[in-house]
């Protein structure tokens, strides 16, 4: 019987699932001619599109660059993605040419619901008109089993006439970099407006804003009425100005904006934007606790010559500062040929120190103007323990004159590169480590474009009166040079190399030269050369000797404590202190040793005692900073067993000890010793109950004898 019921469960549920798949192969499965034709499986295909519906505006008379993402919707990867513009098409517009034939980047992968950005590059020329364009986009991928797809896709661009950007009127024979402004006195800033247009420009009016409230306005009205101006005319503008006397020395900058009506009556507004430096005065200017006087340097200088700044820092307050640090801030102009940082440990009231640096203005693209130097003054309060110091900057200017060519006027319209920007990670290196330096080189000509660009960098180091090489830098796993086939006419190139500092290299601002070599359209060589400054710093490392404790001590109990601090590093560490830092009474709580130069040993020598019982917990914390104001610390942790201290005895009246309990008047005054009767109840009361302990073991001894007996 219960065989017969298990044959029918059994039956029952391969009835039910015969039942739920007949549908499935039903649908899925035909057989006609009694052959079984077996579903196909529909490939795995990656879907590209564009998904921004954004249309990109370009402008005639300049190489353009648009730049969009190609998204892959699909839960599949597609693998080496080219994409490429139908140029057939792109014939169609009259005016535009695309310089791009392969987009980069070219056969890379785009994953599942990602995408990638492509750059297309084209010039649309003045007979471009004005309207909204498609571009077809030739898209060719696989998906990982190795079909091939292809899709065409649109991308939207407009054209845009800009010929206001053309229009030759400018600022013109400014004095802006040739007055000396000085605190409660006047100051008259002048400036042409230039027309080197063929027509006549009309309605002209010019003003400045920027500068702060320390300049006053003299002139009646803020905006200047230029009027009309002929073709190849400057007329010029005039503005007065009051200085306050309480004015700051520094950099002010301020933009001059000038408007007019072109030929076509549209109404053209620009702008440029300028500086203007005020000095401090000889008499000093005060800043904080510290005052700078003295100020030494040129009012104006050849570009690549020498020259010598100076000025001196006075301590006028009423306290001692230390660790007072006076150094050159970084600037792309001008590039020191001395140490540009000194550092000063202490400096007592009323005491003066000399800082003097030599610098030398340099790169190509300096022009007759003034320049900004900035200078950074950092210090603290002698008994000050705060991390931050104070920070003072002065600000002076000085006039470069730069280089002039003899033929200037037939190299005027050269092609020219500069480094644009540069950036250094980490800011300042560390000696014996890697570093990376990425470049941005700019073309500054509007029209031509640079060909068969060759960057090399050499390493050239400064030392007195002359220049050596230094193999300080080293590439990592590449060449210190560059090939760029090709920089459009105002275009940017970056490149990015990793390099490797010598472990023993001098902590200094080394300087590093990039070279060019490059041909404009008609094969014509050329050459020219920027600066980097590279800031080097050796490793600040300070170790300590092991701290030696007791496991165990009594409460209250006053111990020694005491550790040795070694600088083992190659440079000197700065604001070095020791601090205790836990519930524990320390003396000295802190002990502060100053600046540590490398291969110097201190110590730390003190008591500590702990008021409360327990297992107990603390810390000495040596804190110090490196060369570039990084902070470190290194922490002495310890943990210590904390006994409860032992009552002190009693001494009675004749000096002897008293057990502790009694009270020694007891028998003077004849009054009953009740603690000492209740102590011997106590002990009798002992005494029996082992009597009775005995006595029960010996009854139950023999019991147990005459038990075995029978």
């Amino acid at each position: 019987m219960k065989k017969t019921r298990k044959l029918i469960v059994s039956l029952c549920v391969m009835l039910l699932l015969w039942a739920s798949i007949s549908p499935v192969l039903a649908a899925g499965l035909q057989i006609p001619n009694g052959q079984v034709e077996v579903p196909t499986v529909e490939k795995a295909k990656p879907e590209l599109k564009i998904l921004s519906t954004e249309t990109h505006r370009v402008y005639s008379q300049k190489e353009n660059i648009i730049k969009f993402n190609i998204d892959n919707t699909s839960r599949f990867t597609a693998n080496g993605v080219s994409v490429r513009p139908d140029l057939n098409a792109e014939k169609s517009v009259p005016g535009v040419r695309i310089l791009s034939t392969l987009l980069e980047p070219n056969n890379q992968n785009i994953g599942p619901d990602s995408s990638k950005q492509y750059q297309l590059r084209m010039v649309v020329d003045g007979t471009a008109k004005e309207g909204i364009y498609p571009i077809t986009l030739d898209v060719s991928y696989k998906n990982n089993a190795g079909d091939l797809f292809k899709v065409s896709l649109l991308l939207y661009y407009e054209v845009r006439q800009d010929e206001t950007k053309l229009e030759k009127v400018s600022i013109a024979d400014e004095n802006f970099a040739a007055v000396t402004p000085k605190a409660d006195q006047d100051l008259t800033l002048r400036y042409k407006i230039k027309n080197e247009e063929n027509y006549q420009i009309r309605n002209v009016k010019t003003r400045i804003e920027g500068l702060p409230a320390e300049f006053t306005l003299k002139s009646s009205a803020e905006t200047v009425q230029v009027g009309d101006i002929m073709p190849l005319i400057a007329k010029e503008a005039v503005l007065e100005y009051y200085l306050k006397a309480d004015i700051k020395a520094g950099s002010y900058p301020f933009t001059v904006i000038y408007e007019y009506d072109n030929q076509a009556g549209q109404r053209i507004a620009r702008q440029e934007k300028y500086n203007i430096f005020v000095s401090p005065e000889e008499t000093g200017k005060t800043s904080g606790k510290l005052t700078y006087s003295s100020f030494a340097y040129p009012g104006s200088v050849a570009q690549e010559q020498p020259f010598q700044v100076s000025f001196k820092v006075m301590n006028n307050s009423d306290k001692d500062v230390k660790d007072v640090t006076v150094k050159l801030a970084d600037n792309p102009v001008f590039l020191p040929k001395t140490p540009s940082v000194v550092k000063f440990d202490e400096m007592k009231q009323g005491e003066s120190k000399n800082f003097s640096v030599t610098v030398v203005a340099t790169g190509d693209g300096l022009k007759d103007r003034n320049y900004p130097m900035n200078f950074e003054i950092a210090y603290k309060s002698s008994n000050a323990t705060e991390a931050q110091p104070t920070v003072d900057t002065q600000i002076i200017g000085v006039y470069v004159d730069a280089k002039e060519n003899d033929d200037k006027s037939k190299e005027k319209n050269m092609p020219k590169i500069i480094l644009d920007s540069y950036k250094i990670e980490p800011t300042i290196v560390q000696a014996g480590q890697e570093f990376d330096i990425e470049m941005v080189f700019r073309n500054t000509n509007e029209i031509k474009e640079i060909f068969n660009v060759k960057a090399f960098l050499t390493f050239d180091v400064a030392t007195g009166n002359q220049t050596v090489s230094q193999n300080v830098f080293s590439p990592v796993n590449s060449s210190n040079t560059f090939y760029i086939n090709r920089i459009a006419a105002n275009g940017t190139i970056a490149k990015s190399l990793r390099m490797y500092v010598v472990p023993d290299a001098e902590p200094k601002s080394y300087t590093v030269t990039v070279n060019f070599e490059y041909e404009d359209a008609d094969g014509k060589q050329m050459s020219s050369k920027e600066l980097v400054g590279v800031p080097v710093m050796q490793t600040t490392r300070v170790e300590t000797s092991e701290l030696s404790l007791p496991e165990t001590i009594q409460q209250d109990q006053e111990i020694s404590a005491s550790f040795n601090i070694f600088n083992t590093g190659k440079a000197k560490a700065y604001n070095v202190i020791i601090n205790a830092v836990g519930d524990f009474n320390a003396e000295p709580n802190n002990q502060y040793i100053g600046n540590f130069d490398a291969g110097q040993s201190n110590s730390y020598e003190g008591y500590i005692r702990f008021s409360e019982p327990g297992e107990q917990t603390g810390k000495f914390v040596v804190s110090y900073d490196d060369q570039s104001g990084k902070n470190y610390k290194i922490e002495k942790e310890f943990t210590i067993f904390v006994e409860e201290a032992m009552p002190m005895p009693m001494p009675g009246e004749n000096g002897m000890v008293v057990p502790d309990g009694t009270n020694p008047d007891m028998n003077q005054s004849g009054g009953i010793p009740w603690l000492m009767i209740i102590g011997g109840v106590l002990a009798l009361l002992a005494v029996i109950g082992v009597v009775i302990g005995i006595l029960r073991k010996r009854k139950h001894k023999k019991e147990m004898s005459s038990y075995e007996e029978k």
